[in-house]
């Protein structure tokens, strides 16, 4: 089997680096990180021509383009939804994928969405879904009125959302942990505690319900990484759940929104504790994601 180097853009603190560390702490032990920029790659490898290269990013053109002009294996991830309705950065993607299509790179990306997009135009595409499922607790639903947030300060994030949602729901307490945030970020907002980012995730995902207001999402990680933890979530139509129907009038496995008002509404379930259907969204995980033996294994074995 051979050795794995996963290249790693350089980046805050998140979802994706808690993804590949799920990766590396399989039972595989012959795996490695390299984080560093296009250009310093080049400075970090040694003894490529023996080790898979797996690329958590499809814009690392160079190193790419070395490997394949030298006969070295490489795989592609990625991560999120490429484009997003902003005409300069879709262009971009557009170029990137044009470049691995002639190149015919191997690409997994999260959703069947996701590949059915790159399918229009790149041919060999396949869906990697996984979430670290080791501490995987049974669903509960509780009397907590306590929302988690977990994110970077990022305008993919939408912060502005979550803002909104706090102040219509001032009888509920927000906790958000993550990285970007100043002390005095949340200060007009008193139902808002902000956690600062915190890493050992038992002291996030407790008693509550995992709120995402995310304007797009490959995952999002830490709503799968919620439910591994027993934890109920409400989130933004994005990523793996895009392709769910709506609920607002039961209180779901998963409950995804569109609008401010479907969000409230569904926290005003909880708050009358009304409307607990059975969990009809329970096969969701298990049919969509791999634990990571499983994930490291498809990365190795497919052509």
């Amino acid at each position: 089997m051979p050795d794995i180097k996963h290249i790693v853009k350089i980046w805050e603190k998140g979802g994706v680096e808690d993804y590949i560390s799920s990766l590396l702490a399989t039972e595989i032990d012959n795996q490695q990180v390299i984080v560093c920029s296009q250009f310093s790659f080049f400075k970090k490898i040694k003894n490529y021509s023996n080790q898979l290269h797996v690329f958590h990013t499809p814009s690392y053109i160079l190193p790419i383009l070395f490997l394949k002009l030298n006969k070295v294996p490489y795989k592609v991830i990625l991560h999120n939804e490429p484009f997003r309705g902003h005409l300069l950065k879709d262009i971009y993607f557009l170029l990137l994928f044009i470049f691995h299509s002639v190149l015919r790179s191997k690409i997994f990306v999260w959703t069947k969405s996701m590949k059915n997009t790159l399918n229009m135009f790149f041919t060999n595409v396949d869906v990697l879904p996984m979430f670290d499922q080791k501490a995987s607790m049974p669903i509960t639903y509780n009397n907590d009125k306590n929302i988690i947030f977990v994110a970077r300060n990022d305008p993919q994030k939408n912060i502005q959302l979550l803002k909104d949602i706090a102040c219509d729901n001032d009888d509920f307490i927000f906790n958000v942990y993550g990285s970007g945030f100043s002390d005095n970020s949340f200060e007009m907002h008193k139902n808002i505690n902000y956690r600062g980012y915190i890493k050992d995730k038992n002291l996030i995902y407790k008693n509550g319900i995992l709120l995402c207001t995310s304007n797009y999402e490959g995952g999002p990680l830490v709503s799968l990484e919620a439910l591994s933890y027993g934890i109920p979530v409400i989130t933004t139509k994005v990523g793996v759940f895009s392709n769910m129907d709506i609920n607002v009038t039961d209180i779901d496995f998963i409950n995804v929104f569109k609008t401010k008002n479907d969000a409230n509404k569904v926290i005003d379930l909880y708050r009358k504790k009304e409307n607990f259907s059975t969990d009809s969204n329970k096969q969701f995980l298990t049919k969509n994601f791999l634990n990571p033996s499983q994930a490291v294994y498809k990365i190795l074995n497919k052509k």
